[in-house]
């Protein structure tokens, strides 16, 4: 339970533990949207299957991972007024959601959207690819920390997966932004 100790420690000094937790809930909430935008933008595809498969499983992700931070958001405040074995009882339920956060979002999420983008043609097939990889490392950051706890190699797949995940959202971002750009242009063209 040292990496507890040591976050505990962390909350306590710092000041902006509080706003950096709540600003990582708000930053999921918004990456909701995103995947709303990226599930209609896979709807009548023949992908569309494993968007409505992965937007289910980014939402239980997403939830999974509010319900995390929400957790650790309190420790600072906590640190007062509960004990030792307290402490150890909140790491471990920490721990859990965490590798169900780690298995939900950033691995099965991103594994069913990442198949979704290369089956829809929406998308370039390497996109989805990518996104399938980062997915699997998800998949095996999730379940190592699972069942062997949190250590470097789970946090650094845990890191990578994470990483592909975000920039591959963020690149779908601006693909949608051209594309809606464009049907604008297209439509005030015609009139």
């Amino acid at each position: 339970m040292s990496d507890l100790r040591a976050t505990v420690e962390m909350a306590a000094t710092s000041g902006r533990w509080e706003l950096t937790m709540v600003g990582i809930i708000v930053a999921s909430l918004l990456l909701l949207l995103a995947f709303v935008a990226l599930t209609r933008s896979i709807d009548g595809t023949p992908a569309a299957g494993w968007g409505r498969l992965a937007w289910s499983t980014a939402l239980v992700g997403v939830t999974i991972g509010i319900a995390y931070h929400a957790i650790y958001s309190s420790l600072r405040r906590g640190t007062e007024v509960i004990g030792a074995d307290v402490l150890d009882g909140v790491a471990l339920i920490g721990d859990g959601l965490f590798a169900a956060w780690a298995i939900t979002l950033f691995g099965a999420a991103a594994l069913f959207y990442g198949l979704a983008m290369a089956a829809s043609r929406s998308y370039p097939a390497w996109l989805g690819w990518v996104t399938v990889a980062g997915g699997i490392i998800g998949l095996v950051a999730g379940f190592s920390h699972a069942f062997a706890g949190a250590g470097s190699a789970s946090r650094l797949l845990f890191a990578i997966s994470a990483g592909v995940f975000s920039l591959v959202i963020l690149y779908v971002g601006v693909l949608l932004l051209r594309r809606s750009s464009t049907l604008v242009a297209v439509s005030a063209s015609e009139t």
